[in-house]
């Protein structure tokens, strides 16, 4: 009898976090199908779910090094020592909002902090599996090696939302609202950092201001929409993710007619 409850209660948690695990990766699953539409030349199933679990273990990366972050600050600026408690941009028992209006440069310093940290976490581990995939041969390849990490790394975080909720309701509402804010967040973020760093490999000669230049867009972009997110501007939040959607469609469009094959670059180099 007790080692049917055991096995019961190990199979209901088992159960508990497979489901919890599926429906938080759902909203990014169905942007992944949006985007690799775009592709033409796809990569094969196991790269997009190996660069899938890049993100995600990058999720754990960046929860990490936000720990410390958020420790490290609450020191210099001994007011706000609940800082230490804030990941993925949200912070527990601290009025982020109140935090901002009594002190503007504090909170942004805060959001900017958060957004360096997740936007480079993401492009590290797409940038591992770049530099040893064979299919990693096109500009727009940059593009959509990024976008399927952000939806890992969305993924994760979702599923940390949700887990632990017990209304199912609650959880379809919180997933949809994240799927059309947070998720996409990190799509266009991401995108705009993976435009640029395709841009870098045509444009050889100017690689790192490529490549600054997308990582500067992701994190202020980023940035902007934490902001927005804290001070409950919901009409901008719109106008911003629409915005950043339209120009990653533009983005794509400029990728695919760049005549440019990596691989041959690669090889010209070696």
């Amino acid at each position: 009898m007790f080692l049917a409850s055991i096995i019961n209660e190990i199979l209901s948690t088992v159960f508990y976090f497979i489901f919890f695990l599926f429906i938080g990766a759902l909203p990014s699953l169905l942007w992944l199908v949006y985007f690799l539409r775009k592709d033409k030349d796809r990569e094969p199933f196991d790269t997009l779910f190996q660069l899938f679990i890049l993100g995600g273990i990058s999720t754990l990366f960046a929860l990490i090094l936000e720990l410390a972050y958020g420790s490290i600050f609450s020191q210099f600026f001994k007011g706000y020592s609940d800082l230490e408690n804030c990941i993925f941009g949200i912070c527990f028992d601290l009025d982020t909002k109140s935090m901002l209006y009594e002190n503007f440069y504090i909170g942004i310093y805060m959001l900017l902090g958060i957004s360096v940290i997740e936007e480079l976490a993401k492009f590290i581990f797409a940038r591992l599996k770049m530099k040893k995939d064979k299919y990693f041969d096109l500009p727009v390849d940059g593009m959509i090696y990024l976008i399927v990490v952000a939806l890992g790394f969305a993924a994760v975080e979702n599923t940390a939302f949700v887990s632990g909720m017990t209304n199912l309701d609650s959880i379809i509402n919180l997933l949809y609202l994240r799927a059309i804010t947070a998720t996409l967040l990190h799509v266009i973020a991401s995108g705009v950092f993976g435009y640029f760093f395709s841009l870098s490999l045509v444009y050889y000669r100017l690689k790192y201001l490529m490549i600054f230049i997308g990582f500067l867009g992701a994190v202020l972009i980023h940035t902007i929409f934490n902001f927005l997110i804290i001070t409950e501007s919901g009409f901008y939040l719109v106008i911003v993710l629409g915005a950043g959607l339209f120009l990653l469609n533009i983005f794509f469009k400029h990728l695919k007619k760049l005549n440019f094959s990596y691989e041959s670059q690669r090889r010209a180099q070696s």
